[in-house]
């Protein structure tokens, strides 16, 4: 995977009760845009995977907010927010990576 981007992660600090700036890191990231028709109209099944090759140890979670780009401060309005993050730190060093689904 190539990494065509950077992103910029916010971790919940439960001490805190806020969401604080943990990391910046080049990623691949994939936007998915899809759609699928009912009987009340089509419903969006929009999302974004993301990809962050290192085999270091991220603290992030579902619940966390990911902004494309590096930024210093979180706008919820503009963010994605983590659905699911798979450890995927196994094999060839050169494809270990963190996967982060992110739905809109």
């Amino acid at each position: 995977m190539v990494k065509n981007g950077a992103i910029t992660l916010f971790h919940y600090d439960e001490s805190a009760e806020e969401y604080k700036y943990a990391f910046s890191l080049p990623a691949s990231i994939l936007l998915r845009r899809s759609g699928e028709a009912d009987v009340s109209g089509i419903t969006n099944n929009n999302s974004t995977v993301i990809r962050i090759f290192t085999s270091e140890q991220l603290e992030m979670s579902s619940g966390d907010y990911v902004m494309v780009g590096i930024c210093s401060k979180l706008d919820k309005e503009n963010a994605l927010q983590i659905s699911s993050v798979t450890d995927n730190r196994r094999g060839s060093p050169r494809v270990q990576h963190w996967r982060i689904d992110c739905g809109e």
